[in-house]
């Protein structure tokens, strides 16, 4: 791989952590963001559910896109988009602004995340679990980095606005860089071999039942890191009487892991399968969560969240390739369509969060969340093997030699 590829590649995955570092640092600020808009847990949960609400309703468009008229086009103005609503959160004045512009924000995401999961799939088409985890890894950086300067915003200044407008402006940056130094497949050696479709032998009711099932995990897996995220640095503070900032850094500790664990179970899953390794990490996630509420000391508390972010790592990486590999040149429709459906359950995740807070505890809210879906999300991939037994990673020998779409 050249040293343009190189340098793309680290800028699409600086990307990553802007859209994922944009959506956690909302974690830290829940307390402050109640204090200043006199709203309760229900209602700051609500708040908090606004981004992915709004995401939920253009990943399909954004793949559809994608697939017709390019990556590139798609891609850059999603980048744009949430860099721009990230600003004007902090410049919001009630809970009602601040819904508007989180909305907004996660209504661009898509165009940026969706479309760069496919594109990266078509570059590296040998090893689609590794170098689009690897690239996803950003995301990683991003939960961790969220949280952390949120944190220090907070213990600082005093201002939760400042992590809008730090996030926000990077965003911004990239954009011009990523608008002039794109990335292209130029000559015959570099083209990819794209990922062949589906063999014909699977019906559209399979087909249709597969990207059902899917979908149904991202609800689940969702429902386990987003929600459990969302109110751990709540609890910690409140319950275990940590500082801000150290509830901030515990919580980026799933991010730490996940940095290192997205990768290393996407090379697991091309080397061995997609569906074994996602569904084994489903299983381990959800005990690791359940530790985490269960521990007391920091160092532990550490530990447990940044084992929960490896092993979780394995969940969502090995959904997304499996999706990409099996529906072909349908790819970006395929991972958008899942994702529509699928994040509603970071949309819930938030509200129930509070509402199981309000009704029992924070403790009994984020077990709840932390085990019920991880184990519902192992259950449904091992169910997978039933309609398609064949090891998808297989088909990634062979097929057409195109370069990818940009």
């Amino acid at each position: 791989m050249n040293i343009k590829k190189w340098v793309f590649f680290f800028l699409c995955w600086v990307g990553m952590a802007v859209f994922f570092g944009g959506r956690w640092i909302f974690g830290p600020m829940i307390p402050y963001l109640m204090a200043d808009f006199h709203i309760d847990r229900v209602t700051a949960g609500a708040l908090a559910s606004a981004q992915m609400f709004g995401y939920t309703l253009t990943p399909f468009v954004a793949g559809f896109l994608s697939d017709r008229f390019g990556r590139k086009p798609v891609i850059l103005s999603g980048l744009l988009g949430l860099s721009f609503f990230t600003i004007l959160s902090g410049l919001t004045t009630s809970h009602n602004q601040m819904y508007l512009t989180r909305f907004l924000c996660g209504f661009s995401e898509p165009f940026f995340s969706i479309s760069l999961i496919a594109f990266f799939m078509e570059l590296f088409p040998n090893y689609p679990a590794f170098f689009s985890t690897l690239m996803i890894s950003g995301t990683s950086a991003g939960w961790f980095a969220g949280p952390l300067l949120s944190g220090w915003c907070l213990q600082t200044s005093g201002s939760w606005r400042h992590a809008f407008w730090i996030v926000g402006a990077v965003g911004l940056l990239l954009f011009l860089t990523l608008l002039f130094c794109w990335f292209e497949e130029k000559s015959p050696e570099e083209s990819v071999h794209a990922a062949p479709a589906q063999p014909s032998r699977y019906s559209r009711t399979v087909s249709v039942t597969v990207l059902i099932t899917m979908a149904v995990i991202v609800f689940f897996d969702c429902i386990a890191e987003f929600g459990f995220s969302l109110w751990l640095p709540s609890f910690l503070k409140q319950d275990r009487t940590f500082s801000i900032a150290q509830a901030g850094t515990i919580a980026g500790m799933w991010g730490i892991g996940q940095l290192a664990g997205r990768p290393l179970m996407g090379l697991l899953g091309d080397r061995t399968g997609y569906r074994h390794v996602g569904t084994l990490a489903a299983f381990f996630m959800g005990v690791s969560l359940y530790l985490v509420v269960k521990s007391h000391s920091y160092f532990s508390l550490v530990f447990w969240q940044l084992a929960a972010g490896f092993i979780g790592g394995g969940l969502m990486g090995s959904l997304w390739t499996f999706t990409a590999v099996f529906y072909g040149k349908k790819k970006g429709a395929a991972l958008g369509l899942i994702s529509n459906l699928g994040n509603t359950g970071g949309v819930v995740a938030p509200v129930v969060g509070g509402y199981l807070a309000n009704r029992f505890s924070l403790e009994t809210s984020l077990i709840l969340m932390a085990i019920v879906p991880s184990t519902l999300a192992g259950l449904l991939f091992l169910s997978s093997f039933i309609w398609v037994k064949e090891n998808v990673r297989k088909w990634n020998k062979g097929g057409s030699t195109r370069s990818a779409r940009t």
